[in-house]
């Protein structure tokens, strides 16, 4: 093993995206850098292959991170294109199955692909895997692409659901994407769109994208989008949507700002018999669940909670849940008095687009036009809370009577089903 690490550039390989034998992705400890590490599960002969792509021939190190939580050392045959280059390397303990350190191996590769195995060869398997890295003097491209901006779905089928996203960018080049359903690679897309088809007709699934360069560096997924495969056509268009709503009257005592430093108050909020509107704008509302797109980090005003609670306890998942938010109640408007409340169905109009959500979160008592991370997402808008939303127009429908709420408010698929069922008596009885 290299005492010293080399000083050049190293690109990673995260031990999950790699291909397996009798070994398992595991997440029971802590300290991984991906969503998960290799676990051997204690058996001879599991190993973990890498692709590993370098610029250029010549000797390269192999950093492999790992922790092994025994007293005793795990040692592992490392080959190199099907010929093993450094046998029963030792994989001393680490103190705890938690703690990683960084074990390497100096050894020649080829310019372009080449294949990277580590085998266990005692009875007790290798130690936990978190990454490989690889550097060697050449300095290959170790910079990943952006990740793909504004994912949304462009279209579907009774089988299928089609996605487009922004262009990721490189610093030599990018060579593709790839589509997530949770940890899997459903569909890879030489251009930014891709289309995911042989799925159930009515069944929901939530995508991420990644970009990836010829080097084999891959940028971070994007935000998730969340889409239904059937034909589109179970609700009014969005054309006859905003038809029944191009008039108002009014129901709010007054007007409400679009943002906090707008000059002037403009929006009311209009009244049918079946439903209440508004046309505004859309600001991204991140609070709730921490997650990569949502936190303190990402939104200045970030807060951990949100009015509304998920029907299992906790507070609802901006990023996951295509949700709206309502002004809290003033002399302007009290949303309560139309019977409007958590889990209430709302339909969004943006760009030609009908997006169901939910009441999912009250706002300011002065501002209208706020809808989560991941209805904006899901509309094609930029949910990015430092720059995103969109000054529109967006037109909320809420609708209003019995039968307007769904029975878990996390459930998104009974909101499309319950929203486009209220809309179609909007249009057909006003």
């Amino acid at each position: 093993m290299e005492a010293t690490p080399p000083a050049s550039a190293a690109t990673e390989y995260q031990a999950e995206a790699a291909a397996l034998s009798q070994a398992t992705v595991a997440t029971n400890h802590a300290g991984y850098t991906g969503t998960g590490f290799v676990d051997f599960v204690n058996t001879a002969g599991g190993h973990i292959e890498w692709s590993v792509n370098v610029a250029e021939a010549g000797t390269h190190t192999l950093t492999f991170r790992y922790a092994n939580g025994t007293a005793s050392t795990r040692p592992m045959d490392i080959a190199v294109n099907g010929v093993t280059v450094a046998a029963e390397v030792a994989f001393p303990g680490t103190g705890a199955w938690s703690t990683c350190v960084d074990g390497r191996v100096t050894t020649t590769l080829a310019a372009g692909v080449n294949t990277v195995r580590a085998t266990g060869t005692r009875a007790s398997g290798g130690p936990n895997l978190d990454r490989l890295s690889v550097s060697g003097p050449a300095g290959p491209d170790g910079q990943a692409p952006s990740i793909p901006a504004n994912p949304r779905v462009s279209g579907t089928s009774a089988t299928s659901i089609s996605l487009t996203w922004q262009e990721s960018t490189d610093n030599v080049g990018v060579s593709g994407y790839r589509i997530y359903e949770g940890g899997t690679v459903v569909a890879t897309s030489p251009t930014a769109a891709a289309t995911i088809g042989g799925l159930a007709t009515g069944s929901s699934h939530t995508y991420t994208v990644s970009a990836y360069d010829a080097a084999g560096n891959e940028s971070a997924r994007s935000a998730p989008v969340t889409g239904r495969a059937d034909t589109g056509q179970g609700g009014p268009t969005a054309a006859q949507l905003l038809a029944k709503v191009n008039t108002c009257d009014q129901i709010s005592s007054g007007s409400y700002k679009t943002d906090t430093d707008v000059s002037q108050a403009t929006v009311q909020v209009c009244g049918k018999p079946t439903a209440v509107h508004w046309t505004a704008d859309m600001d991204i509302d991140c609070d709730g669940v921490r997650t990569p797109q949502c936190n303190e980090d990402t939104d200045c005003c970030f807060q951990p909670q949100t009015f509304c609670t998920a029907s299992t306890g906790g507070y609802l998942n901006s990023a996951a849940l295509p949700y709206m938010v309502v002004p809290s109640p003033s002399s302007t408007w009290d949303y309560r008095t139309r019977g409007i409340g958590c889990g209430s169905v709302v339909a969004i109009v943006y760009n030609g687009q009908v997006e169901y959500t939910v009441m999912g979160d009250t706002g300011p008592a002065t501002i209208i036009g706020e809808a989560s991370y991941a209805a904006a997402a899901n509309l094609g808008i930029n949910p990015d809370p430092r720059v995103g939303g969109t000054d529109g127009p967006v037109t909320y429908i809420a609708f209003t009577g019995a039968g307007t709420k769904v029975q878990r408010i996390e459930d998104h698929d009974q909101a499309i089903t319950l929203g486009r069922q209220l809309a179609q008596r909007l249009v057909d009885t006003g």
